[in-house]
């Protein structure tokens, strides 16, 4: 069972990554777009970081229409980021011109390669804007909530339960196969040689005595029950037709039939 929470937590990693790696990359792909789109509408030459303070407006309307071109619900929103950690720009309004105080995103902002984040509740994909020189102005930051990942993730967590639900019943069925074949078998073959000695007769071997457990020490029990009752059987014949030399064994101080 620890195996099997094991591989089944393993392969939902797994599944969650994949997924995080590819919204990166469409998301990566989705951000260069806009860039290229502020290019052409903005018409520079080359971009500073004075330019794209100075286009704060193109900026918010290229974030805002690519923000509604998404499926709705699956992104929680789209912004540049400039210098000094500021929005400027955002698919909200309100949200423009704001800093940046978690200090766990402003340390995702400084790089020049994409990279994803988790940041509270939502996923980052941030994609750095770069200028001919390679210097960093600013960050194309596109997030989704992780309730998305959640939804994503429902109908690989529906499989691995049906999986899990199967496996664990082809457990049961096993356990209860040799359950059945290992002892239940064995007893009900032991219950049939007791009904053969009560009803008579004489036992000299038993299959299950080649085992090696409890279950042979049984069978063994039942042969030597039966070895008892054939020596005090023919000690009665003899007893009964006047011969009397038969020397009796006691097998133990409570052996009564002998004693008698």
């Amino acid at each position: 069972f620890v195996i099997e929470v094991f591989i089944v937590t393993m392969y939902i990693r797994e599944r969650e990554a994949d997924f995080i790696t590819a919204n990166e990359r469409r998301f990566e792909g989705l951000a260069h777009g806009l860039l290229h789109a502020f290019d052409i509408a903005s018409g520079l030459e080359s971009l500073t970081p004075e330019s794209l303070r100075d286009s704060q407006e193109t900026l918010t309307m290229l974030c805002t229409r690519f923000y509604n071109a998404q499926p709705a619900g699956e992104l929680s929103h789209i912004a540049i980021i400039g210098d000094y950690d500021m929005f400027l720009a955002h698919n909200d309004p309100n949200i423009i011109d704001t800093k940046i105080d978690d200090p766990d995103f402003r340390f995702q902002l400084g790089w020049k390669e994409t990279r994803g984040a988790l940041i509270g509740n939502v996923h980052h994909v941030l994609v750095p804007i770069l200028s001919d020189k390679r210097d960093l102005l600013g960050t194309v930051d596109i997030g989704y909530s992780t309730d998305v990942l959640d939804a994503a993730m429902k109908p690989v967590w529906n499989n691995v339960l049906q999986l899990a639900l199967l496996s664990m019943l082809l457990v049961a069925g096993c356990v209860f196969s040799a359950t059945h074949f290992v002892i239940t078998q064995p007893l009900k073959y032991l219950e049939d040689i007791g009904t053969r000695i009560l009803q008579g007769n004489l036992i000299h071997t038993i299959k299950l005595t080649t085992r090696h457990d409890e279950i042979a020490s049984l069978a063994q029990k039942f042969v030597q029950i039966s070895h008892y009752l054939h020596d005090v059987t023919a000690i009665a014949q003899n007893v009964a037709t006047g011969n009397l030399r038969h020397e009796v064994k006691k097998r133990s101080k409570r052996d009564t039939l002998s004693l008698a």
